[in-house]
């Protein structure tokens, strides 16, 4: 008996605490189910939260525009200008206006008269004409007494002469000196060496004398006597040369002979 009446005890005791388990269980159900009632958002954010981010949802309002009626555009009713009817009656004031006016007008011209030709008189005439003969038979004579010839000019002379000042004579005399001719140098080195020759030079004088080109004309084979007639004929002075009584330039050409007897 005693161990029947300890099993309805235990059982009575675990019956209450089943039943306060349930009781806990409902009342939590019941919790959260009216916690989700008033606040869905806070749930939903939960979720997203653990799921995946939040994202932001853009939403645009467009208030609608009331409809209105489109306006047919009517056309304009075309304007009828009113014409003036002509008259049926007849004027006979302005068919003659026209008539008149078509008519060409004639303006009547004067006759012309032709001038009848003067008689001329003949006889006159020839004795006038006979009298001028006369005058110029007279006239004539007279010019020719006048009229003398004319003097030779003197341009052909002229040009010869500036034709002489320009051109170059050729002069195969030696023209005069102004002073006295300078001593030939004989260059010392040619000399030891045994050389010797003759170097024709040409030279050109102006209208004054004056060396204008001085050149080798034919060479001694030497280059040091072909220095030494150049330096020495340099320093000549000449007279100018004449021709008709005028300087004119003049082209000639001189030998210079080295020489180791002399």
């Amino acid at each position: 008996m005693l161990i029947l009446f300890n099993v309805n005890i235990n059982s009575s005791h675990l019956h209450l605490k089943d039943m306060k388990i349930i009781i806990f269980l409902i009342l939590s159900i019941g919790c959260h189910l009216a916690w989700l009632l008033y606040h869905p958002l806070a749930f939903l954010q939960m979720q997203f939260n653990q799921t995946q981010p939040a994202q932001r949802i853009a939403v645009k309002i467009i208030t609608s525009q009331p409809y209105a009626p489109q306006q047919v555009a009517r056309k304009p009713k075309p304007i009828i200008e009113s014409q003036d009817t002509p008259s049926t009656q007849f004027n006979a004031k302005k068919v003659r206006m026209k008539a008149e006016s078509n008519q060409p007008h004639v303006t009547k011209l004067a006759p012309v008269t032709e001038p009848k030709p003067k008689p001329l008189p003949k006889e006159p005439e020839i004795t006038k004409r006979a009298k001028v003969s006369d005058q110029v038979t007279k006239v004539a004579p007279e010019q020719q007494q006048v009229v003398k010839p004319a003097p030779a000019s003197s341009a052909p002379v002229i040009a010869a002469q500036h034709s002489l000042k320009n051109q170059i004579v050729e002069v195969q005399t030696l023209p005069l000196f102004k002073a006295p001719r300078p001593a030939l140098n004989y260059p010392l080195r040619a000399k030891r060496r045994g050389y010797q020759g003759v170097t024709i030079l040409q030279i050109e004088l102006d209208e004054h004398g004056l060396i204008t080109n001085l050149r080798v004309l034919k060479s001694s084979g030497f280059t040091e006597l072909d220095k030494a007639a150049l330096s020495n004929a340099s320093l000549w002075q000449f007279h100018p040369v004449m021709r008709d009584n005028h300087n004119v330039k003049a082209r000639f050409s001189v030998p210079i002979e080295f020489s180791l007897r002399s």
